[in-house]
């Protein structure tokens, strides 16, 4: 049923209502209609996407977690998921997880991006109605959801995830351990930079990385001895942790004031005011990157490895 789906609906707009998509994959004979169960998982996915603002060519920026029973009735909604949402295997942002039972049927979307959680369940009295439709009613079955309003089918849960606030931790080799405070941070010199993301054009206020090491024990070390310990320092990197586990990882040398060609700022300010609630309470701002990939924010570590 999850090809039918796909092949049907990856040409059709979304979201469209549960009788279109039934005709979209009706001429497929060795699939045949989509039931209930996949209906609703197309339904769900639908109402993901209208609440986040987002179409099926921004499916790259969701991550589906959909928990049931290995149970076709309850996994094919997933293919109605994938079908409306344009989420799939392929693009490694679709997980299957069995569970017990019915009730513990949930369906979780992630935005990336924004960090918005949804997460949703399918009422009790609508499993009830659906669970035993037989095939040759599957097309009836839809034209009966096409009339149901959203709250007789699922309910919907919204959170947000979270980067710590009281402080970042700086973990790792050649530094002393630290937590980092906008407090301590101001106290090493802030600078504020313009700089563009997605939204439009900003500034950012925060501390440049390298001072951020320096404060906390970092040293390039010296050039004489065993060729293996001239400038020990040099061979570090640094990687940065995001909540949702995005990685941007640093050279040292790179990041030092009058020997790399890269300024990345940990920033607290946007502005002029504290990040946003979705940025986090820090996030690091690379202007000088032709690209914002490593410009990450939710920050949740900073750890300096020595790659000896």
């Amino acid at each position: 049923m999850f090809l039918a789906l796909v092949i049907a609906l990856s040409a059709a707009p979304a979201p469209m209502d549960a009788v279109t998509a039934t005709r979209f994959v009706h001429g497929s004979p060795p699939h045949g209609v989509p039931g209930p169960w996949a209906l609703s998982g197309y339904r769900i996915g639908a109402n993901a996407l209208k609440r986040l603002g987002l179409t099926r060519e921004q499916s790259f920026e969701l991550d589906v977690v959909h928990r049931s029973e290995p149970s076709i009735r309850y996994t094919c909604m997933a293919d109605g998921l994938m079908a409306s949402t344009g989420a799939s295997p392929g693009k490694l942002n679709v997980k299957l997880e069995n569970v017990g039972s019915e009730d513990e049927l949930v369906t979780i979307v992630t935005h990336a991006r924004s960090k918005r959680v949804l997460t949703y369940r399918l009422t009790r009295a609508f499993r009830d109605r659906i669970r035993e439709v037989p095939y040759a009613d599957f097309p009836k079955a839809a034209k009966a959801l096409e009339k149901l309003s959203d709250a007789e089918v699922f309910t919907v849960e919204e959170t947000t995830l979270e980067a710590p606030t009281e402080g970042l931790r700086l973990e790792g080799a050649l530094i002393t351990p630290a937590t980092l405070t906008v407090d301590a941070l101001k106290a090493l010199g802030p600078v504020t930079v313009e700089w563009s993301d997605k939204s439009g054009a900003h500034t950012f206020t925060g501390v440049r990385l390298d001072k951020v090491l320096m404060a906390n024990g970092f040293a390039e070390g010296h050039g004489g001895g065993k060729p293996k310990d001239k400038h020990a320092g040099l061979r570090a990197v640094v990687v940065a942790t995001s909540a949702d586990g995005f990685v941007a990882v640093f050279s040292v040398g790179e990041l030092l004031d009058g020997m790399g060609a890269t300024t990345a700022l940990l920033a607290w300010e946007m502005d002029g005011k504290p990040l946003p609630k979705e940025h986090g309470a820090f996030r690091l701002v690379v202007p000088s990157d032709k690209r914002g990939s490593r410009s990450s924010y939710q920050l949740t570590e900073l750890r300096v490895l020595d790659l000896k």
